[in-house]
């Protein structure tokens, strides 16, 4: 698990031993002491809140009632306990007062089957002792009293005779509660951050392995070598064979990069075996997982894959643009392009929540891709106004639209940009709705 910086515990210490309890608040204040994590701590148990917090809240029917230093709400409690002995017989006030107790030690009951003291908390070890001598008590207890009446306004809760549990800061910088919100991109970026690099830790010891495995991607390699054969004897459709060249070197970097694949199966494996259950549960939305796997991955293949694909280029005599700003229009079209396909990606995942044999249907995307993204060819070789149209959707900014800035063909301006930064919004809208309704049907059937 990441080193999280807000941690709830509910009860941490409830229903284990004496050693078990020590050894979770040693943890636990440890942990703090290492990470300067914020950990909210609710319980009905004072040892816990004693032993690690240094600031206390108490809620009562769901408001804050009383927010502070732990001392402070400690000063408001009374500074005496009541103690309550059981009689088997009466005990008559002579016998009372052969007990040898001090004068400030005070009878707020007295029955023939009940006695009950109220105890300066110093004292009430003497008292409790004098008391277990008697043969008229049969059990004793210890209690705290009821609020005075200048705490009742903090604590409205135990005016009414109730107690509220504690919800108690382990560390001094709290506001860090305030701070910290389950919604907006800020917490999405934390997470996906947080969720990235645990899984670029985890594929450390696999680096080589996906380094070569970039290499075992030749399928743009082959559409290189067939339209390379096929400009030999001059441009086709205005396309060099050069271009071809760069294009479909550049093809193998933007298809290599992407994280479709992973999402598609990532999530629908989960949902078909039972994971994403467990998923749900967390604070932040199922994608995120695979979709970092997939970026983990790309972490140790782009270094393999800014080696070989200029080392393609420059042996096969490949044409480049020479512009700074066509290169970074680029790279910028390729990350909005791929968090567009994933996008779709994550939608047509979707589709196992209603499928069970749902990988037939999803890999209709990745046919798709191969025509609409300009993996088998630039779509400027298509026939009619399919390149016009094609220029304008999701699939093209993450495959073709890079390799053809960067090949110099066609003029491209960074309107580009804004139709992808569009494109993402809408899709985005789009998957909140799809989700809910797969949601509902996950609710309906379960897995």
């Amino acid at each position: 698990m990441h080193r999280p910086q807000v941690v709830l515990l509910d009860e941490p210490t409830l229903g284990l031993d004496f050693e078990a309890q020590v050894q979770i608040r040693e943890f636990v204040a440890e942990y703090v002491a290492r990470t300067g994590a914020c950990v909210l701590l609710t319980s009905h148990y004072l040892a816990d809140i004693e032993a690690l917090c240094q600031e206390v809240m108490t809620i009562s029917g769901g408001h804050l009632t009383y927010r502070g230093p732990l001392r402070d709400i400690q000063a408001m409690a009374s500074d005496t306990k009541r103690v309550r002995a059981q009689l088997v017989r009466p005990m008559p006030e002579s016998e009372l007062s052969e007990l040898d107790l001090d004068g400030d030690v005070n009878v707020v009951d007295h029955s023939a089957t009940e006695l009950v003291l109220e105890v300066p908390r110093g004292r009430t070890g003497h008292v409790v002792g004098r008391l277990e001598q008697s043969d008229a008590v049969s059990d004793l207890t210890m209690v705290d009293p009821p609020a005075r009446g200048d705490a009742a306004p903090a604590l409205p809760a135990h005016r009414r005779g109730r107690m509220t549990a504690p919800v108690a800061v382990t560390v001094p910088q709290a506001r860090a509660l305030q701070r910290t919100s389950v919604r907006g991109a800020r917490y999405v970026a934390r997470v996906a951050g947080a969720v990235l690099r645990s899984e670029i830790q985890a594929r450390a010891a696999y680096r080589a392995q996906l380094a070569i495995g970039a290499l075992g991607w030749v399928v743009p390699l082959a559409f290189m070598a067939l339209w390379r054969g096929a400009s030999d004897d001059g441009a086709v459709s205005g396309v060099t064979q050069s271009q071809f060249t760069t294009y479909f070197a550049i093809v193998l970097v933007t298809t290599s990069l992407s994280l479709g694949g992973g999402i598609i199966f990532g999530l629908s494996d989960r949902l078909h075996d039972g994971r994403l259950s467990a998923m749900l549960l967390r604070p932040y939305h199922p994608v995120i997982v695979p979709a970092a796997e997939e970026l983990a991955g790309n972490v140790y293949r782009l270094p393999m894959l800014v080696v070989v694909v200029p080392t393609i280029i420059i042996a096969a005599g490949g044409q480049t643009t020479g512009s700074p700003s066509d290169v970074a229009l680029a790279v910028v079209v390729t990350v909005l392009g791929v968090a567009a396909s994933s996008y779709l990606s994550a939608m047509v995942a979707t589709i196992a929540f209603w499928m069970t044999k749902a990988h037939g249907v999803q890999g209709l995307l990745f046919g798709a891709e191969w025509v609409l993204g300009g993996m088998i060819s630039p779509i400027a070789l298509l026939p009619g106004a399919l390149p016009s149209i094609l220029a304008h959707q999701p699939l093209w900014y993450a495959c073709g639209a890079p390799a053809e800035i960067v090949a110099g063909m066609g003029d491209h301006s960074w309107w580009l940009v804004a139709e992808c930064a569009a494109w993402i919004l809408v899709l985005h809208l789009i998957f909140r709705q799809v989700w809910r309704r797969a949601l509902r049907k996950h609710e309906a059937v379960g897995t």
